[in-house]
């Protein structure tokens, strides 16, 4: 193929020739297709086909727009939606900043808590496993050896009625490799987490047979779609009547913005009013009804309320409102969150939903409740909340015109209440005690989990009230509770591991392997091994350490004897420098900086 006829990442664009590549150029020209084919075909059908006409005629007024949409409404196949993303691979593989590193990032936000069925964990699978247990080995391998990686997004319109989400993407993907006439290494991971249930597909970015996989653009732009919609008619049949209804059903109730919000749009008065029976009264009456319900869905979501009887008045910039929300798995309980600007300073909050942001799988928003200043959303990127999950602490600090997310706690306060460790409660209760500034959000689940604590150590003979009734520790609690939570770690992994703990200091230029990050109260823990041998040591913030990497400790004076018995806070900065991360297994393994 010529370079017209390939997805070229290093073609007439000449993004490779300028040094730092414009992914997001990239992306949208790649994408280019795909969006402005999926906009008609997406949502279309009886209801779809008639919106398409209604938006096109007032827009155009022509006769040929007007027969392509009674065109795909004719269409009787069943509608998926399909993204594709890449990311580049920096030179230096998993190590560096660039799309390997992002890769796994990415794989494990697949696999979170509550993406799954029944708020399960998501999990990977291929096309020969339902479980991909190595998929953690493996992602990591592309990330060091291949160029790029792709990501797909497949979202069939009923996806509800998909009785095995497996075999349906493994007969997309087999679909794909007979138009290719290739052969595909991928992992897929399902997501329920939604109105709709689709698939992420992580694919690699080289064949099966070592060469380079490039993705032809015309491909992209329709012929993936379509194979996609041709498997799904083979699993769901023709399109009918019950996916027209989940159709119609989605975009009443969707929670960003659509055709239906542009159309009741138009019909606004200057105040931003319309009276119900008003709505669509001049169209078919599907389509009014549809808009009807819209209205009053806006108005459950805060977006609008009634004046009077029927009478519906809509919110300055709600329209506004709901496209920042696009593509972000936002609950009903978190409609009213504001966008974060710089001019409201330093903002905490507990986390309260984090996703994706639009179609750059790069992109995230974060909606945090911020107490008394309510909810706010912050447009933000997926490395910032790697580390992040629902209930974490975090503060929002200005920089420039966009905004640092700085973890305060990552374990949400009601799993805080009765831990045996050292926790952010203890540490702000600490702080309450000496007269110090509060760190911890002002929120009525931070205030009375604060309560709760204070009052669980009061009757654990941990702590005593003064006159005026603010709690104090007494001497070495804190350091007992961080104790009892390390020890736990430790015997948890002598059980899991059957090997014995170690003392780094004895051997000091040793190489060792991470074996885990986990996240105590006390802040992330790695768990390394070598040999019949384990040790455990604390990782300061920013610290970027994952499963598989080479660690050494050097200036073993400087921190002590044992490591881990003096992990905490302030102990854990002065680790950080000496884990030194070696991305090889050459001859500077355990080098001193």
């Amino acid at each position: 193929m010529s370079s017209d006829d390939e997805f070229d990442l290093f073609g007439s664009t000449g993004i490779a020739r300028t040094g730092a590549p414009r992914e997001d150029v990239v992306r949208l020209h790649a994408l280019r297709g795909v969006r402005s084919g999926a906009s008609g075909r997406a949502t279309s059908g009886l209801l779809g086909g008639r919106l398409t006409k209604m938006l096109s005629g007032r827009r155009i007024g022509g006769g040929a727009r007007n027969t392509t949409a009674r065109a795909m409404s004719a269409d009787g196949r069943q509608r998926v939606i399909v993204k594709v993303g890449y990311a580049n691979h920096s030179a230096r593989g998993g190590g560096g900043s660039g799309g390997g590193g992002k890769l796994l990032a990415h794989g494990r936000y697949l696999e979170r808590d509550g993406a799954g069925e029944d708020g399960e964990k998501g999990r990977f699978y291929d096309r020969e496993h339902d479980i991909a247990e190595d998929a953690t080995d493996r992602l990591r391998e592309w990330s060091e050896d291949d160029p790029r990686h792709f990501r797909m997004v497949l979202a069939p319109e009923s996806g509800a009625r998909l009785d095995d989400t497996h075999g349906f993407t493994r007969d997309v993907m087999a679909r794909i490799e007979r138009d290719l006439g290739v052969e595909l290494d991928w992992l897929a991971a399902d997501h329920c987490n939604t109105d709709n249930p689709h698939t992420h597909v992580i694919v690699r970015g080289m064949r099966r047979d070592g060469i380079e996989l490039r993705l032809p653009r015309a491909y992209i732009s329709h012929g993936l779609r379509e194979s996609a919609r041709e498997v799904a008619t083979e699993w769901l049949g023709p399109r009918g009547i019950e996916d027209e209804r989940l159709a119609r059903t989605r975009e009443v109730e969707a929670r960003s913005l659509t055709r239906l919000d542009r159309m009741i749009e138009r019909d606004l008065d200057d105040r931003g009013e319309v009276r119900l029976q008003r709505l669509g009264a001049d169209r078919d009456p599907a389509l009014a009804n549809a808009l009807r319900a819209r209205a009053r869905e806006l108005e459950k979501q805060g977006l609008a309320r009634e004046t009077k009887r029927n009478v519906i008045r809509f919110e300055p910039g709600w329209t506004d409102r709901l496209q920042a929300r696009r593509s972000v798995d936002v609950r009903r309980e978190l409609v009213r969150a504001r966008l974060y600007e710089p001019r409201m300073g330093v903002v905490r909050g507990e986390v309260r939903e984090m996703g994706p942001r639009g179609e750059d799988p790069e992109r995230a928003a974060l909606v945090i409740d911020a107490g008394y200043e309510g909810r706010i959303l912050l447009n933000t990127s997926m490395e910032a909340i790697d580390d992040l999950q629902k209930g974490s602490l975090v503060a929002l600090h200005p920089e420039g015109r966009r905004a640092r997310v700085e973890r305060l706690a990552f374990h949400p306060v009601r799993e805080q209440v009765l831990a045996i460790a050292d926790t952010a409660l203890d540490r702000e209760l600490d702080r309450l005690s000496r007269g110090t500034a509060r760190e911890l959000p002002e929120t009525e689940n931070v205030d009375r989990a604060l309560k709760a604590r204070a009052l669980a150590h009061e009757r654990g003979g941990l702590g005593d009230r003064d006159r005026a009734g603010v709690f104090h520790f007494r001497d070495g609690v804190r350091d007992s509770l961080r104790q009892a939570e390390l020890d736990r770690l430790d015997r948890e992994t002598e059980r899991d591991t059957l090997k014995s703990r170690a003392d780094p200091s004895l051997t000091p230029n040793d190489a060792w392997k991470v074996r885990e990050v986990v996240e105590l109260h006390a802040g992330p823990t790695a768990v390394l091994e070598r040999g019949r041998s384990f040790a455990l040591a604390p990782v300061a913030p920013g610290e970027a350490l994952r499963e598989g990497d080479r660690v050494a400790f050097r200036n073993m004076r400087e921190i002590g004897r044992d490591i881990a018995r003096d992990a905490g806070r302030y102990v854990a900065r002065s680790v950080s420098p000496a884990l030194e991360v070696v991305r090889s297994l050459g001859r500077d393994v355990g080098r001193d900086r």
